[in-house]
């Protein structure tokens, strides 16, 4: 479990894990019961020459390569789920300013800025006496997301004054990220940009990591909240085994087939499947905290994490990463960690050298960085003091949305996105066994049982479901 000091307050929220658009399967998984339990599943068998493919795949990845935005669009546009941006308040509200007018890492909504009061403090006095407004509350909190009223270039000065004004805690920016080149959601191909047919939906990763032979549970009971993109609401691997959804965009409540939390761009599609492939009992509470590209903000994703807490999920999947700090999402984290519940993040796509990332590297939070079928590093994966363990990450087969001009409902994606979902759960595993778990002694047994690698900044290893939940196929719970 990371023990990372709290750094200075700028976020900039994508996803850690969109390496490239997905390789869609062609063949679509058909008799594979929703609800049928890990040792039930056979893995099928893969191409014999797959482990050749992974090296030229993986040199393919180092290199990497901008996708044409229309074929980004072609990918991730169609059926299968609306993801509603029409609808996404904040979103919308967003006019994003680059300050130094760089391109890099350094974008904020123009003229907001959240705040977090003193206890007693009065939102509408500060607003009265800064001539600021209100555009949205964290519910139960005293954090607001404010119109400054300045004309754009005037919003730090903005900020300094409302540090100084009585009652206000803190204030900072409301950064987002658009995917300049040093950044994770920056999208380049495995193996090209064809639909890749397939037999099975279901991923190698499950007989690497030992879930497949785990008889014992099978996550029953437990929740794992999946912040990301949305959610295909429709998909028939998904659809009974997902909460009432929420969009944190906009506030909204849904029953679990609401399009207002549906995602056109497949990413927590395809998180929510690794999930459920790993403890196919669990519950998803899909929230929606990044845009169709996977873009998001601050403000959101801490409400999106609130909201979480709020619905007392035992687990929190966030499959995504920024590389700097944020005093809102910080207190958010903080917030799950004293309510014990178990945060899972990835460590983010920029390779080895890159810098740390957030939320991954916060005091209480699982950081998670990828590995391929023979335990290796693929060249995308990050590390850097931020990693507590090493998952399948590279070729992963999970759920997407059915596209109109590529009809599957399973793809192949890579990145740090797709080793989370494995270790959320194994966790959801482990709680079904043993509810009663803290926090600290999850991650313990995480760490206590990984597979040790050669490979060094892999924290305690990769991800052994089987050795952490202490039951095979004849084990009792």
């Amino acid at each position: 479990m990371n023990r990372h000091p709290l750094r200075l307050p700028l976020f900039l929220t994508l996803l850690a894990g969109l390496l490239a658009p997905p390789h869609l399967v062609g063949a679509i998984v058909a008799d594979r019961p929703e609800s049928r339990p890990i040792a039930e599943r056979s893995l099928q068998a893969r191409d014999e020459d797959e482990e050749e493919e992974d090296e030229n795949d993986e040199e393919d990845e180092e290199e990497g390569a901008d996708e044409d935005e229309d074929d980004d669009d072609d990918v991730n546009g169609g059926s299968g789920g609306d993801d509603d941006d029409d609808d996404d308040d904040l979103d919308e509200a967003c006019d994003e300013v680059d300050d130094d007018d760089d391109g890099q890492e350094d974008r904020f909504c123009a003229d907001q800025a959240i705040v977090g009061l003193e206890p007693g403090a009065s939102i509408a006095n500060i607003n009265d006496e800064s001539d600021t407004e209100t555009i949205a509350t964290i519910d139960g909190r005293a954090i607001h997301l404010l119109d400054l009223r300045v004309a754009r270039g005037q919003e730090e000065a903005k900020i300094a004054e409302l540090e100084r004004t009585d009652g206000v805690a803190w204030a900072e920016l409301n950064f987002v990220e658009s995917s300049p080149e040093s950044r994770p959601s920056r999208f380049f191909p495995n193996t090209g940009s064809l639909a890749e047919r397939s037999d099975t939906g279901v991923s190698y990763g499950l007989e690497q990591i030992g879930a497949d032979r785990i008889a014992c549970v099978d996550g029953r009971g437990v929740v794992v909240a999946v912040i990301d993109t949305g959610v295909d609401l429709n998909h028939p691997d998904l659809r009974s085994r997902l909460a009432p959804g929420w969009n944190a965009f906009t506030g909204r409540h849904g029953g679990a087939n609401d399009a207002v939390v549906g995602s056109s761009a497949g990413h927590g599609t395809h998180v929510a499947g690794i999930v459920l492939q790993t403890a196919p009992r669990a519950k998803v509470l899909p929230i929606k905290a990044l845009d169709g590209k996977g873009a998001g903000q601050a403000f959101v994703l801490a409400r999106a994490i609130f909201y979480a807490i709020d619905k007392d999920v035992e687990v929190i999947n966030l499959s995504l990463g920024a590389a700097d700090n944020s005093v809102v999402v910080a207190e958010s984290i903080d917030e799950a960690v004293e309510a014990q519940t178990v945060v899972v993040a990835s460590a983010g796509n920029s390779g080895r050298a890159a810098p740390v990332e957030y939320p991954v590297v916060l005091a209480g939070v699982i950081g998670v960085t990828a590995t391929d079928q023979r335990d290796r590093l693929p060249g995308f994966a990050s590390t850097n003091g931020s990693v507590d363990l090493a998952a399948p990450g590279l070729r992963i087969a999970s759920t997407f949305p059915v596209r109109s001009n590529l009809p599957s409902r399973h793809a192949i994606w890579s990145g740090t996105s797709m080793a989370a979902p494995w270790v959320a759960g194994t966790v959801a595993l482990l709680l079904d066994k043993k509810p009663a778990m803290t926090l600290d002694q999850v991650t313990e047994r995480l760490l206590a049982t990984a597979e040790p690698l050669p490979t060094a900044d892999t924290g305690g290893g990769r991800l052994d479901a089987r050795a952490a939940v202490g039951c095979g196929k004849r084990g009792r719970r």
